[in-house]
């Protein structure tokens, strides 16, 4: 066996390894806000769902939104998501 065709299988096994594991968008976070990895700018999911990928940026890599400054509170709350911003309030010392 060649040394390039060792590589190329490697490289199919891999390919077909990420492609085995790879998730879609709605399957992979369950918050209705995500923030784009490259560009940190909030995205509603049922946004990337359609789109496929930062509106902005065109990045595909989303994360979990786990801080938000005032101004993104603002742009959540004009969402309409105020549950999900209740979240990150601080409950009172019961």
């Amino acid at each position: 066996m060649t040394k390039g065709t060792r590589q190329d299988k490697a490289a199919m096994r891999q390919a077909e390894h990420i492609e085995a594991h790879r998730t879609e968008p709605e399957e992979a976070f369950s918050d209705p806000v995500l923030r784009c990895d490259s560009c940190t700018r909030l995205v509603k999911a049922t946004q990337l769902r359609k789109v496929g990928a930062c509106p902005l940026c065109g990045n595909k890599r989303m994360r979990n939104v786990t801080v938000f400054d005032d101004a993104e509170r603002k742009q959540l709350l004009s969402w309409d998501m105020r549950s999900f911003v209740a979240e990150f309030e601080p409950q009172p010392d019961e």
